[in-house]
Order: C-alpha cells, then structure tokens, then sequence
C-alpha cells in the first residue's frame, strides 16, 4: 500500500511540472535572451565592417600622413604619399604624369626648400608632421602668413637660410660657390639676420625704407639703377638694403602677398645677365654663362638630417653647397 501510493505521489508530481507554466516561462526566456545576444552580435559585426569600410576609405588620407606605404614608397619631406597616385603610376623622377616627384605615388605639396608641418613643439622648432589630417586642420603657414608662418602653402615650413658676406647686394649664382657663402638650417621661424637671407620668404629690410624687400620684391626697388626683376623675369635675391654706403640693414616683419601685390613667397633666384644659354652653357669660368646655373638649381631642406642642401638637377643632382659644412667652397 505505501509503494503504491510512493509511486502514485510521484508520477503526480511529474505531471504536475509539465503542466507548470513557470517552467515554460523559464525556458522561453532563455531561448528569447540567445536571440538578443544573437541579433546584437550581428549589429556589432555589422558595425565593425562598416567602421573598416570608413577607414578604408579615406586611406589616402592616413597613408599620406605616413609619407610610406606598406609597399615601402619614401617620399621627401614636401611630399605626400597618395594611394591614387601610385595606383595611376603617377609622379617619379621620369615626371609620369606631369608631376615631378621622389618616387611614384609622392604627390608634392610643398616647395622643394619647405617641408610639412603643423606647428611647432614645446622647444619652439617646427617639425616634420607625417599626420596629414593635422597638417590640413592646423592651418599653419601658406601666401598669407597664417599663424605667423610664411610659406608656398598651408601645412609648409621654410628653414633653409643663405649667408653672403660679400660686397654686392645683389649677388650672383656664382658668388654662392665661394667661401663668402653658408647655408644654415634653423626651424624656429626666426627673420634673417644681417647678411642672411630666408630662402622662399619675402621680407621687409627696412623700416625706413618700405620699398627695399628682401626678394626685390617690388619692381620700383632698384639696386645702383639695376632693376629688381631679373633677366629671367622673376625677382632676385637681395641681402642687404643698397645705398652709397653699402649699408645693410636688419630684416624686419615678412610680407603677405596682400601687402605685395606680388605673393609673399618666391622661388629663390640669384642675379643673372644677358639672355639665357641653356642648360649646357651656364657653366663658364666666367662672363654671363656662369650667372645663370642656379636655374637648374634645387633647394631641399631635410628636417630629419637638419640639412639644407642646393644641388644641380640637371648634372645628377650634384652638390653645390650643404649646410653641413661651414661655407660654399667647392670641395
């Protein structure tokens, strides 16, 4: 008797839990929590693919600030490497494509003399920034002199100054290749001292004469009656404000092409005479050849070494002076 009501309490209690609705219930909450975690596992994939797609779309951007691809592109100090470019072969020095570049798929961005940048550290010196998206935002330099900073475009920097002590005002391309000329590198946007001349940016000599500008930035500026404007029709070089004396002057505050009226930056272009040889006869011992080799000249500034450097392009890049050593005597 006590067995079978045992075994009567039992089957009763099983059939008791499966008409038991909370046991239901837990079963069904189980299987609802699985499809969240479910579905919000698909969203969080779902967004994931989307942020990759985001990135991987404005790569250019990211590889430019690099200034190196995976592949191993180097590109100089002025120029960005661009993903649209090196898919298109573009740049290189074979010029594809018009653009004159280091390697294929540098697009350049700044003077040859300049290198990127977005501003200076805590020591005051501008560096080289490979973070293109801070170069675009922080909208250092350019025509105008943007956060005081006067270069060919914004994001670039010029520390590349020339040293001539010699007599003239106006010197010529072959008084750079003497030991009376230096080149120095310094990135503290610092005016050019006495003698010295900022390459690529135009400034004020003289507080008492506005018209006297380092570049002969003005055409009205005349040097003993010579006019400011070379032969090769682009300003030249001044070192120093001319007079009777010889006197020289401090520079003063650069200029923006607002207040020029001929842009604020210039390629930097010593004196020359008489109409152009050409490329092969601008290298005579002496007369008007000579003047004019600095128009196969290039001026690079490599902030990473902290050298400024002037080479012949059409003679393979040859040496003409650095600034590592202390003056332009041919060695």
């Amino acid at each position: 008797m006590r067995r079978r009501i045992g075994r009567c309490a039992i089957r009763n209690g099983r059939d008791r839990a499966a008409r038991d609705p909370r046991g239901q219930d837990q079963r069904g909450i189980t299987l609802q929590s699985l499809i969240v975690i479910s579905v919000l596992v698909v969203l969080a994939v779902a967004v994931s693919f989307t942020l990759f797609a985001i990135n991987a779309g404005s790569s250019e951007d990211l590889e430019a600030a690099g200034q190196s691809d995976a592949g191993g592109t180097s590109c100089a100090p002025n120029e960005i490497f661009d993903l649209d470019y090196k898919s298109k072969g573009l740049g290189g020095p074979q010029n594809v494509g018009d653009v004159e570049s280091s390697e294929i798929g540098c697009r350049p961005h700044c003077a040859t003399w300049e290198f990127m940048t977005a501003g200076p550290n805590d020591d005051g010196e501008y560096e080289l920034t490979k973070d293109w998206l801070r170069i675009t935002q922080d909208n250092v330099g350019g025509p105008e002199g943007s956060e005081g900073v006067f270069s060919s475009r914004t994001g670039c920097f010029a520390p590349c100054y020339w040293e001539y002590t010699g007599s003239r005002a106006t010197p010529y391309a072959y008084d750079v290749k003497t030991n009376v000329s230096s080149l120095h590198y310094d990135a503290t946007n610092k005016a050019p001292a006495v003698g010295r001349v900022r390459l690529g940016v135009v400034y004020r000599r003289s507080a008492l004469n506005p018209s006297n500008y380092l570049l002969g930035s003005n055409p009205n500026y005349t040097d003993y009656g010579n006019a400011s404007i070379g032969r090769d029709g682009n300003r030249i070089i001044v070192t120093y404000m001319a007079s009777a004396y010889g006197a020289r002057s401090f520079a003063g505050q650069a200029l923006s092409s607002a207040q020029l009226g001929l842009g604020g930056v210039a390629r930097p272009n010593w004196r020359s005479l008489g109409s152009d040889p050409g490329p092969s006869n601008r290298y005579g011992s002496s007369g008007t050849a000579r003047t004019w080799e600095d128009e196969n000249w290039e001026i690079r500034a490599d902030p990473e070494r902290e050298v400024c450097e002037i080479v012949d392009s059409f003679r393979n890049d040859e040496l003409v002076c650095t600034s590592a050593r202390d003056d332009c005597t041919p060695t």
